[in-house]
């Protein structure tokens, strides 16, 4: 089975890393799950967070990069909008510090 793609969106909060994921959906002929650190925060309940936030923040980061590994050996295609990096998988596309323009054709 041919493995998904993982396009990495990598940057500081408010630098467009999830308005460039939902372009990168709108535009692109492929399917694409968007999964993220802001989006997944919410699998954490609020009791949890509350009590050993940087625990429980730092397994959803780390499973949040097995998920989408899993995703991608199933053949499905995956945005990651993150501002961490894990080393081990591998990566379509990393977008730091720089903008895109995606154009129809």
């Amino acid at each position: 089975m041919k493995k998904g793609k993982i396009i990495y969106l990598n940057g500081v909060t408010s630098t467009g890393k999830t308005s460039i994921a939902r372009v990168i959906q709108d535009t692109a002929d492929e399917f694409f799950y968007l999964i993220g650190s802001d989006i997944l925060m919410d699998v954490v309940g609020e009791k949890h967070r509350l009590t050993n936030y940087t625990k429980y923040e730092f397994e959803m980061f780390i499973n949040m990069y097995h998920f989408a590994k899993l995703l991608s050996d199933i053949g499905k295609n995956v945005i990651i909008d993150c501002a961490l990096f894990a080393s081990g998988f591998n990566i379509l596309c990393t977008l730091p510090r720089t903008s895109l323009r995606i154009a129809n054709n």
